[in-house]
């Protein structure tokens, strides 16, 4: 049976649809209706297509996409490149990193919510007239490593002249330019006398746009359950606030006054950002400033080239995901990394289909992933911007986890992004092993609870950031404990803070009790939160990873934790949730269950047999490893209660243990994946 699609028309955008479907529509146009065209597709379900994908990434799903190419239609302002003393070169890259920042303090010290201006989950950069990344504040990798794509679909939604000095344009829509619908991107073109020159851009996550669940993290079947879709839209025109599209915003939230809040603190961080690039212009002239700007690009990239030393070769791993939240078992992520020379070659090919639950990524967070993993393997005083990008190509297949096509759910892609820095990671383990981590928590459990304040009578949402996990150790050091992950690089929130904006009581706050993670550098702790309402039952929501997939460990080093998340009811009852994939939503918490939250803890990185005694004592003694952790992982032997190391005890038992694992020597040089199952409790 025939069924009608109505197709948005602008320019040479194309659907994001498959692509034998997007050729067959190509030959079944039939006519023109304002807009939209109309067609007539026989065999295909009934849909309204409603979100197009830009052009120049859709190749990605078929053939490698250049990260650092820019589509040739996009116009690009004229730059006479003079050569620069390196005095001035210097001077310039440091204002231009200094305007970034100074948005990043605006837009936390303005805002309302705790999850922007003590989490951090938010970004700020600025781009050239033609989207290319120039500068960032040290935020999320997620965010910042895709906002060009949002600059991007500003430009192809308006069209370049008709982009005007005081405009600012909002969206959220993953599939237009966004990263997942909590994440309110703001776009704001830089005139310098009368000239877009540059873009001012920032995104941060808010605590609630709508959607059927608060905090707008649902187990979602579509992005159409997880809020409202906002597509590249004018906020200001010309200078003045169009008064209706916030009021549509705020008509589909469910904490108004602070999301308005933040909103205007996203303007203030781009009226910063504007100003400083126009007094750099004042200062240094236009067309010093834009030189300055292509050298640093320039300089980025010979400094990934230089440093990126990996020997050329096909490098394949793999890495799986718990359930989806709507059916259990495990999801595969496949990355082939090939290296030829300085230019480096991601294929996702293999990776499963896409999740019907909501942890797919979008490709913009996909290559921001891939290019966070190469970052943190290569020079660390890279500046990174749009020359970085340019030795990296990526390949994700259309209609997989990370690269899905439209209307799939993609609100809880974070947890995706830092699984395709492992898998990039672990695949290139055996070239680099002194430059790898083992596996970090790979999660944040998000965490939203929804209630009415007892106390004002006021609804509340409040998205819970503090539940982290340990990193994985390294060739020279231990992981750390209690770090966010990399994709989100977010803070903690104060306990006081916690309990003074809404009504829960935090009954401990700690490292976990586990002995997870023995290497000669151990993987970090995840913490420990327990908490429970006051006066009122709440709905709460989680997002978590590593119910059952273990952060693995490196060249002998052990697993770490899994995360678990557990309820006390106030009438005895034990409830563990979601304890296959640690997903769940619109759960009730009553006023005084005991809400317990256990986030994963970091991989080992090496044969614990070699760690150090020393820094196996103090380890006991600081209550990060028990006496019998000591003995059963690392053969240390201790006396006189715990506070004694008996050394000739330790030699016999490590002599003994040496010889033990030389019959699993294939287990000291690949990586670690502990067997799991439920019943398993040396698992958590």
């Amino acid at each position: 049976m025939a069924q009608s699609f109505r197709i948005p028309v602008s320019g040479n955008r194309l659907l994001f649809i498959r692509r034998r479907d997007r050729l067959r529509l190509e030959c079944a146009l039939a006519s023109e209706n304002n807009n939209c065209h109309c067609a007539q597709l026989q065999g295909t379900s009934n849909v309204m297509v409603t979100a197009p994908v830009s052009r120049w990434f859709a190749q990605a799903s078929e053939d490698f996409l250049n990260l650092g190419a820019i589509p040739p239609d996009v116009p690009r302002v004229e730059v006479r490149r003079n050569a620069l003393d390196p005095v001035t070169f210097a001077v310039l890259g440091g204002a231009l990193f200094s305007i970034c920042q100074e948005m990043d303090i605006t837009l936390r010290n303005t805002s309302l919510s705790p999850i922007i201006n003590i989490g951090k989950d938010f970004s700020c950069a600025i781009f050239t007239s033609d989207a290319q990344l120039v500068a960032q504040a040290c935020n999320c990798p997620g965010h910042v490593g895709s906002m060009h794509y949002a600059v991007l679909s500003c430009i192809s939604s308006f069209g370049f002249e008709n982009l005007n000095e005081g405009d600012v344009y909002m969206l959220n829509d993953p599939y237009q330019g966004g990263t997942h619908l909590p994440d309110i991107t703001l776009i704001t073109p830089v005139f310098y006398k009368d000239e877009l020159v540059m873009f001012a851009g920032n995104r941060a996550h808010h605590s609630d746009v709508g959607g059927s669940c608060p905090g707008s993290f649902p187990l979602s079947d579509s992005i159409f359950e997880e809020g409202i879709r906002i597509p590249p839209v004018k906020f200001y025109d010309r200078g003045s606030k169009v008064p209706s599209v916030i009021s549509m915003l705020l008509a589909n939230v469910r904490t108004p006054e602070e999301v308005e809040g933040d909103i205007e603190a996203q303007l203030a961080a781009n009226r910063a950002g504007a100003r400083g690039l126009v007094r750099l212009m004042d200062k240094y002239g236009r067309d010093v400033v834009l030189c300055a700007i292509l050298e640093y690009m320039d300089h980025s990239e010979r400094a990934f080239r230089n440093s990126l030393n990996i020997p050329d070769g096909s490098y394949t791993a793999e890495d799986w995901m718990d359930g989806d939240g709507k059916t259990e078992g495990a999801r595969k992520i496949r990355a082939n990394v090939v290296v030829k020379g300085s230019d480096v070659f991601v294929d996702f090919t293999g990776t499963e289909a896409q999740a019907r639950g909501p942890i797919n990524s979008i490709f913009p967070t996909t290559a921001s992933m891939v290019v966070a993993a190469l970052l943190a393997l290569t020079d660390p005083t890279i500046m990174p911007n749009h020359g970085f990008y340019r030795p990296i190509h990526v390949k994700a297949p259309s209609g997989t986890l990370v690269n899905p096509t439209f209307p799939a759910p993609a609100v809880g892609f974070p947890d995706v992004c830092n699984r395709i820095v492992e898998v990039i990671m672990e695949a290139l383990t055996p070239v680099i092993p002194d430059r790898v981590i083992a596996a970090t928590s790979g999660t944040t459990t998000n965490c939203f609870f929804g209630g009415t304040n007892p106390t004002s009578g006021q609804p509340y949402v409040w998205y819970n950031i503090n539940s982290q996990g340990g990193w994985g150790g390294r060739s020279d050091a231990d992981g750390w404990h209690n770090v966010c992950f990399i994709e989100a690089n977010g803070w903690d929130i104060p306990v006081e803070t916690i309990e003074y904006r809404y009504p829960w009581r935090v009954l401990a706050y700690k490292l976990r009790d586990d002995d997870s993670g023995a290497g000669k550098f151990r993987g970090g702790k995840g913490n420990y939160l327990a908490l429970t309402p006051i006066g009122h039952d709440v709905q709460f929501s989680v997002n978590g990873d590593r119910a059952v997939t273990l952060p693995y460990g490196l060249f002998g080093g052990k697993p770490g934790a899994s995360g678990k998340c557990t309820i006390y009811h106030k009438d005895g009852r034990i409830e563990r949730v979601a304890p296959k994939m640690l997903k769940a939503d619109r759960l009730i918490v009553r006023q005084d269950d005991v809400l317990v939250i256990e986030a994963p803890s970091g991989g080992g990185y090496g044969n614990p047999l070699e760690r150090n005694v020393d820094s196996v004592r103090d380890d006991v003694l600081d209550g990060i490893v028990s006496i019998e952790s000591a003995r059963h992982d690392y053969g240390v032997v201790f006396s006189d209660g715990g506070r004694v190391v008996d050394f000739i005890a330790t030699a016999e038992l490590r002599a003994q243990m040496f010889n033990a694992y030389e019959t699993r020597s294939a287990e000291l040089n690949s990586i670690n994946r502990k067997p799991y199952t439920l019943d398993d409790d040396a698992g958590h």
